[in-house]
């Protein structure tokens, strides 16, 4: 298609760049208001932390993870204590991993939705243009 009847078509439905920056700027509205409800949401709700009682046991050394895994299991211990750092509290690293998984979620909730609707309006698009040129020629 040349650029000639590009012109020519656009030319035929003046209306049609309004409309497309219509949608644009109702999607954009629409993102901003999701995005910023989805943060105050989730930054005022009170952060939920899971006390754990148990701490990297004192005869795990530093290097030996694998023996430390085996001791834990032969006790009947959870083995994944072996992986906690032995000079953190444990009430602020489970904190500090609720906080990051928190963190994860508003990125994920706010940013996938619209990013969504976004794709689907372009396929949209594509498959009426695509239509649209068949059809035409």
């Amino acid at each position: 298609m040349s650029s000639d009847d590009v012109a020519r078509r656009d030319r035929a439905m003046p209306g049609k760049f309004a409309l497309v920056q219509a949608l644009l700027r109702v999607w954009m509205a629409a993102a901003i208001v999701w995005i910023t409800a989805v943060v105050v949401l989730h930054w005022t709700m009170p952060l939920e932390v899971q006390q754990h009682e148990e701490t990297r046991p004192a005869e795990c050394g530093p290097l030996d993870d694998g023996a430390c895994i085996h001791r834990l299991k032969a006790e009947g211990k959870n083995p994944s204590l072996a992986f906690l750092p032995r000079d953190v509290q444990p009430a602020a690293y489970w904190e500090a991993a609720a906080r990051r998984e928190r963190y994860i979620a508003v990125v994920f909730i706010a940013l996938v939705p619209p990013c969504g609707i976004m794709v689907l309006g372009f396929v949209v698009a594509w498959g009426v243009r695509l239509f649209r040129d068949r059809r035409g020629s």
